[in-house]
């Protein structure tokens, strides 16, 4: 198969087996913590136990050494007139012929050539499907450690592949080159992009001050609207006692209405996710455990329903990982407005980088060294220039700081600079399942917890968070909702105001699946005029049986609605300082309903001119709010409050522009 990072970092090694039996250039920064008093071991990797390709330090720094099986040659170089002192970094490069002369530079400075002996010859090691040897499955099979070990390529550092020959000592920044790279002094320098003298930019915020402050119900006042859009996906604007008749709704769909789509698993990889740049409508999906080839597909549409597929340009092709845009002008600037999070086998996860979502890049460091119980569900921030992150947590993830919840969950990560490690909560006895790193436990907070989730079969099973793209302030999530006693799964709506507080709607559910056994969201949405488009993966339950992708619609800002019925009913909001000129409302009537706006002033006194707008009928995602003898524009500046007076209506959203 193509070396793919579901199977770990050393199954995709073939460039690097290749480039150690031709010329090469091998170099890192060292900092010893002290001079080693026996033989030790730099670098040391091969299939299993037997021979490979190893670097030595002599007792005291007398010598360094390259031992490579796979080209038969010993290289010794004599460091006794070079001595290296402990508590600094230096840097070694050693550039290496295929006969296994070669010349080693200290800080940059060329000092000798290597001694060369001959050595016994093995064959590199083909790069494998580890499913052959020590997993055959999607579970993993009741095998040692060192069972494990035999049956696979390994690399080690700082030690042998044995456990022996400990360094104690910092290494970094070790680069492996398919050619002989220096041949005169040099300076050396970083070749890291996120700490050289040209890093990316950082974020900054670039969207509207946050309407909301701190926690629910904890805002300032008055809110500081001036101009933008608000949704009603909850009733935080409004006044606890400003609703008479009127309800705030889901407005939930259904799979009876939806329409399938071509989409098919070309090498049965993971769950698609949708991202929109302008009006190009995407999608990536990574691998996932029973994929042959272990490749990341990029998917495109014009319609919605027709999608055509082909392969990514990555190196170590990562599985469950989800896609979105950065929207920062650093992001755009530096050709990483698409960004990926998705976990490396045996790495942790990482952050990988794209100007068009087809090339890409891996990032420098881990994002965070945890195993995931699948997928890395992230978004951009623009009004705090902050990136988000949720790891699912499996039940059965915990340790005696954070015991097990017995139910899923999902554990919250952020950052302003994605390209460091994110910060996270070290535990002191961290949770390890079938990986070489922990899976994720308290590391940062858990969310996501269906109250009583003990008592009952319900559990959020992934996240599916968005920052919505249409108007500030409206963080999204739709949760696959995991039923315990029957192994399907549902699809529900998940809302919050500033990303961390969240309120997961229970039943119904925002998608009726109708007859089908399971239905599953994918990660974000496309806008297509005054439509939203959402995909839903349906099949038998926990993923099995045949799936397929089928788009459902609803109008835009759509997720909610004060809703009124037969009865007039109004809603009165906060009060608010507002910038607008104009005021909007997305709004849908039925028959014989009817909404009318009034604007009072911040002690509920009517203002004058503007005790009642002209009725509006009908159904619109934008309509101006007008009043016969005032103009919105008259209250720029000042601080108002709005009244909806409804009947046998909808009320979505509102504007100022």
């Amino acid at each position: 198969g193509i070396p793919c990072g579901i199977w770990g970092p050393t199954y995709a090694s073939l460039p690097l087996l290749t480039a150690i039996t031709k010329d090469y250039t091998f170099e890192f920064w060292l900092n010893l913590v002290s001079l080693p008093a026996s033989d030790v071991t730099l670098f040391d990797m091969g299939r299993g136990f037997e021979n490979g390709f190893s670097i030595k330090l002599k007792q005291g720094v007398s010598a360094i050494s390259i031992e490579n099986s796979y080209s038969g040659k010993l290289s010794v170089f004599n460091l006794s007139d070079t001595p290296i002192k402990p508590g600094t970094f230096i840097h070694i490069a050693m550039v290496m012929k295929k006969d296994g002369t070669g010349q080693i530079f200290i800080n940059g400075n060329k000092k000798l050539q290597s001694t060369v002996t001959s050595i016994s010859t093995i064959p590199v090691p083909d790069v494998e499907d580890p499913r052959t040897n020590f997993q055959n499955s999607r579970n993993w099979p009741s095998m040692k450690l060192e069972d494990w070990q035999r049956n696979r390529f390994n690399l080690s550092i700082l030690e042998d592949r044995n456990s022996n020959g400990d360094l104690n000592a910092i290494i970094d920044e070790i680069r492996v080159s398919d050619v002989a790279r220096f041949e005169n002094n040099f300076i050396p320098a970083t070749y890291s992009k996120n700490h050289s003298t040209n890093p990316y930019l950082a974020a900054v915020v670039n969207g509207l001050p946050p309407l909301f402050a701190g926690t629910y119900n904890a805002e300032k006042s008055p809110l500081d609207f001036g101009i933008r859009k608000h949704l009603f996906v909850d009733d935080q604007i409004l006044e606890s006692s400003g609703l008479t008749n009127i309800r705030l709704i889901s407005e939930n769909l259904s799979l009876t209405s939806a329409e399938k789509t071509n989409i098919t698993k070309l090498d049965g990889e993971w769950r698609i996710s949708f991202v929109q740049d302008g009006n190009k409508m995407i999608g990536i999906a990574t691998a996932n455990y029973n994929a042959e080839k272990g490749l990341v597909y990029y998917y495109e549409t014009n319609d919605g329903i027709n999608f055509t597929a082909k392969n990514t340009n990555m190196v170590n092709y990562p599985m469950g990982g989800d896609l979105f845009i950065d929207s920062s002008p650093g992001a755009i600037s530096d050709g990483t407005k698409f960004k990926l999070t998705a976990y490396v086998a045996n790495r942790g996860i990482y952050l990988f980088t794209s100007p068009d979502a087809i090339n890409w890049k891996r990032n420098e460091t881990a994002m965070l060294p945890l195993l995931s119980g699948g997928s890395a569900e992230s978004y951009y921030d623009d009004q705090t220039a902050k990136y988000v992150t949720y790891l699912k947590r499996d039940a059965s993830f915990g340790n005696s700081e954070n015991p097990s919840l017995g139910v899923r969950a999902s554990v919250r990560f952020v950052t302003n600079n994605p390209y460091e490690i994110w910060p996270f909560t070290k535990m002191s006895t961290p949770y390890f399942e079938d990986s070489s790193f922990p899976a994720v436990t308290g590391e940062g907070p858990t969310q996501f917890v269906i109250p009583n989730g003990k008592q009952t079969d319900e559990q959020v099973y992934r996240t599916r968070v968005i920052k919505y793209p249409y108007a500030p302030d409206t963080y999204l999530g739709f949760p696959w909702i995991y039923h315990s006693n029957s192994n399907d799964r549902d699809v529900t709506m998940a809302v919050s105001r500033n990303g961390n507080d969240w309120k997961v709607q229970s039943k119904p559910y925002y998608i009726d699946k109708g007859n089908y056994v399971e239905a599953i969201s994918c990660q974000g949405l496309f806008k297509n005029g005054d439509e939203l488009w959402q995909y839903i993966e349906v099949g038998d339950e926990h993923g099995s049986g045949t799936r397929n992708w089928y788009r459902v619609r609803q109008r835009l800002d759509g997720f909610c609605s004060l809703t009124a019925g037969s009865t007039e009913g109004d809603a009165m909001t906060k009060a608010l300082k507002i910038s607008g000129d104009k005021l909007f409302v997305n709004y849908k009537c039925e028959t014989g309903g009817y909404l009318k706006v009034q604007i009072l002033d911040s002690s509920t006194g009517i203002i004058t001119g503007f005790s009642a707008s002209e009725s509006l009928t009908g159904n619109s995602t934008s309509q101006e709010i007008t009043w016969q003898t005032a103009k919105f524009a008259d209250l720029k500046g000042k601080t108002i409050r709005i009244k909806f007076i409804m009947k046998n209506a909808k009320l979505f959203a509102f504007e100022t522009k």
